[in-house]
């Protein structure tokens, strides 16, 4: 049975706002993938990614999505990165529903800055540290959006 809510892409896009949001109002368990992998590791995820790499962060985003989505009526917010993985997206599709949350790459640039200068270390994101930041935004949306898609409908 699909009771499971999973909230899918890109980064800013409002994915745990959104579904705190829905949870007071269906009743159900809010999950941020996030924060079980940083519990999980012991470690927030910019340092997981500088101390260990992304192969490594990957491996355990999905270890702790197969974990989660083991249980029921939870609206799960993932990371941004989570759908690039066909075995995330089997998983989620299987134990739940999928929904794609987007905006343009402009107002996800503005979200990032706007969460950093109020969280600090906590909201720190491994792309804004790029030179760039809104053409590595954009690169990525580009090259995630076939995934994000396929993700909803597989």
């Amino acid at each position: 049975m699909k009771s499971n809510i999973y909230l899918t892409g890109f980064s800013g896009t409002g994915k745990t706002t959104t579904g705190r949001k829905l949870c007071q109002i269906l009743g159900m368990k809010f999950v941020d993938l996030d924060c079980v992998i940083e519990k999980y590791c012991g470690k927030g995820i910019p340092k997981i990614f500088s101390e260990d790499g992304e192969e490594y962060f990957r491996l355990i985003e999905t270890e702790c999505l197969s974990e989660v989505s083991s249980k029921n009526n939870q609206i799960v917010s993932t990371g941004g990165g989570l759908p690039v993985r066909i075995e995330n997206r089997k998983i989620m599709v299987s134990t739940g529903m999928v929904v794609c949350l987007e905006a343009d790459a402009d107002t996800i640039l503005e979200r990032m800055v706007s969460q950093e200068k109020t969280e600090g270390d906590k909201a720190q994101r491994p792309m804004l540290a790029s030179e760039f930041p809104l053409l590595k935004i954009k690169e990525l949306l580009e090259l995630r959006s076939n995934v994000y898609a396929e993700s909803e409908i597989m």
